[in-house]
């Protein structure tokens, strides 16, 4: 639920979305879910080559961003990313999609 706080990812979900950007966020559930600590991650960075993640990781890890934000990504939404930059534009989109229908 937004605003909720949870534990395992260290800040609340509302401070996720309106205070800090999609990718700072995305890239921080990346390392605390997949432990991928020490691990350099910027937009470029590839989701399967330099991080090493399936699709079955994909599929996974949209599960986190669904609660984190908020968001329905589909399992065929999640097989479009290729880096974290794509990944952060795909939950971006979803976010900025769910505001137009809240808003009609």
């Amino acid at each position: 639920m937004i605003g909720e706080h949870d534990s395992r990812y260290g800040a609340s979900t509302q401070n996720a979305i309106a205070g800090r950007p999609v990718f700072d966020r995305v890239s921080e559930l990346l390392v605390v879910h997949f432990g991928l600590t020490g691990k350099p991650i910027s937009f470029s960075t590839r989701l399967d080559e330099d991080l090493v993640l399936d699709s079955l990781d994909l599929v996974d890890f949209g599960m986190v961003l669904r609660d984190q934000f908020q968001v329905d990504l589909s399992a065929e939404m999640l097989r479009l990313p290729y880096t974290v930059g794509d990944l952060a534009r795909l939950v971006a989109a979803a976010l900025a999609d769910q505001g137009e229908k809240g808003s009609e």
